[in-house]
C-alpha cells in the first residue's frame, strides 16, 4: 500500500500527464494515457497510477471531449477575426472577379456602344469595408476617379454593362425587371440598350417599365428585327391607387388594334348618350375624337408610309418597305385628309355663332368603321 507521499506522487503524475496531453493537442497521438504498455519492473506508484486511471477512465474521456470542444470553439473564434474575414474576402474576390468576368464586362461595354468611355475593370485589395474591384479610366494622364468624369447617363450604361456581365456567368435564368433603364442616356445608347434587352429576352423573361416613347419605339423596332414575341401593357393611376393594369395607351398600340379599341368603346358611348344625355356624351366623344386623330396619324406612319419613317426613331427603314408606298393613290390621300379634318376640328375652340356639333354615337361609329374598312383594303391591296 502506498504512503501518503506516494499518493501525492500519483496525483502529481496524473496531473502532469493531463497537462502534457493538453499541451500536445487532441488527436495527435494514437495511444491514450490510461493504456500503459505492460513491462516488468513497474513501481508501486506506477501500478497505483494505472489503477487510478482505470477507475477514472470515464472522467478522463469526458475531459478529452471537453478539450475537443474547446479546440473547435478556439478554431471558430479565429474564423471571425477581422484579419481572417479580410483574407476570406480576398479569396472570394479572386474566385468571383475573374479574368473571365472582366472579359465579359469589356464585351458588354462594347456591345452597348460605350467603348469610347475608356473604362476598365480591375481587381483591387480587400481591406475592411471596401469593394473588391473597381472601375478605372484608361489613357488618363492624371489619376481621376471614374465618378468625377462620367456623366449620369455614362455611369448608368457602365453599371448596366457590369450587371449584364455578372448575370451572364450564372446558370439560373431568372426574370429581369428594368425600371426606365436609360432615363439619362442619349439616343445612341438608348437604341443599343433596347437591342440588348430584346436579345436577353431570347433566354429569359424581360420586363421593362418606361415613360419614354422613344424607348418604346426602339424596343418595338428591335422586337421586329429579332423576331421576338412581346406584350405591351399600360399602367394607370386611378382614384384608388396607381399601378392599375389595362390596355396600352393609344399611341403605343398598332393601328389595327387601336381602331378596334375605339370601335369597342362605342358601347359605352351609346350608354352615356341614352342614360345621361348629350352634354355628358359630348365630353366623352371629344376624348374619343382626340384618340381617333392620334390613331390616324399612326396610320399615316405605319400603313400609308409603310413604317419607313417613324417619330421617336432615328433609322429610316427602306428595305422591303419603300416599294409599298407605290400603292398609295390620290383617293387614299383624300380619305386621310378628310378623316384628319373631321376628327381635328373638335379639338379647337368653336365660334359661338356656329359651333361644330359633336357626332352622335351612330355617326361616330360609322366614321371609325370606315377607317377600319379603308385600312384593311389598303393593307390587302397589291402593289
Amino acid at each position: 500500500m502506498a504512503t501518503s507521499n506516494g499518493s501525492t506522487a500519483i496525483r502529481d503524475k496524473i496531473l502532469a500527464s493531463l497537462a502534457r496531453y493538453r499541451a500536445l493537442r487532441i488527436g495527435k497521438f494514437p495511444c491514450a494515457f490510461w493504456r500503459l504498455s505492460s513491462r516488468p519492473g513497474l513501481t508501486a506508484v506506477e501500478l497505483e497510477a494505472r489503477k487510478w486511471l482505470s477507475e477514472q477512465k470515464q472522467s478522463v474521456l469526458s475531459e478529452i471531449e471537453l478539450l475537443k470542444q474547446r479546440e473547435k470553439i478556439n478554431t471558430a473564434k479565429t474564423l471571425v477575426k477581422t484579419v481572417e474575414l479580410s483574407r476570406k474576402k480576398s479569396n472570394l474576390a479572386e474566385e468571383l472577379v475573374t479574368e473571365e468576368y472582366i472579359s465579359r464586362f469589356s464585351k458588354e461595354v462594347k456591345g452597348l456602344g460605350a467603348e469610347r468611355l475608356n473604362v476598365k475593370l480591375e481587381k483591387t485589395r480587400a481591406p475592411k469595408g471596401r469593394v473588391y474591384f473597381q472601375l478605372k479610366l484608361t489613357g488618363s494622364a492624371e489619376k481621376v476617379a471614374v465618378n468625377d468624369v462620367l456623366s449620369e447617363g455614362e455611369f448608368r450604361i457602365i453599371s448596366l454593362a457590369a450587371f449584364l456581365a455578372d448575370v451572364r456567368g450564372r446558370a439560373e435564368k431568372s426574370t429581369f425587371l428594368f425600371d426606365d433603364p436609360i432615363s439619362s442616356l442619349d439616343q445612341e445608347y438608348e437604341e443599343k440598350v433596347a437591342a440588348r434587352l430584346v436579345e436577353l429576352s431570347n433566354t429569359r423573361q424581360v420586363i421593362v417599365f418606361t415613360h419614354r416613347l422613344s424607348l418604346l419605339a426602339s424596343l418595338e423596332g428591335e422586337v421586329k428585327n429579332q423576331g421576338v414575341s412581346h406584350d405591351v401593357i399600360g399602367l394607370y393611376r386611378e382614384h384608388w391607387g396607381a399601378g392599375q393594369p389595362g390596355p396600352p395607351p393609344m399611341f403605343s398600340q398598332n393601328t389595327k388594334k387601336a381602331i378596334n379599341t375605339l370601335i369597342s368603346k362605342m358601347l359605352e358611348g351609346n350608354r352615356i348618350y341614352e342614360e345621361e344625355g348629350y352634354e355628358k356624351y359630348s365630353w366623352w366623344a371629344k376624348s374619343i375624337c382626340g384618340d381617333a386623330r392620334i390613331t390616324i396619324e399612326r396610320v399615316v406612319e405605319y400603313d400609308l408610309l409603310a413604317d419607313v419613317v417613324q417619330r421617336f426613331r432615328r433609322p429610316i427603314n427602306t428595305k422591303g418597305k419603300l416599294m409599298k408606298i407605290a400603292k398609295v393613290s390620290i383617293d387614299d390621300c383624300s380619305f386621310i385628309d378628310e378623316m384628319m379634318t373631321k376628327f381635328s376640328k373638335y379639338e379647337h375652340a368653336q365660334p359661338n355663332e356656329a359651333p361644330v356639333s359633336i357626332p352622335l354615337p351612330n355617326e361616330l361609329e360609322k366614321l371609325l368603321t370606315s377607317l377600319k374598312d379603308w385600312r384593311e383594303d389598303f393593307i390587302d391591296r397589291e402593289i
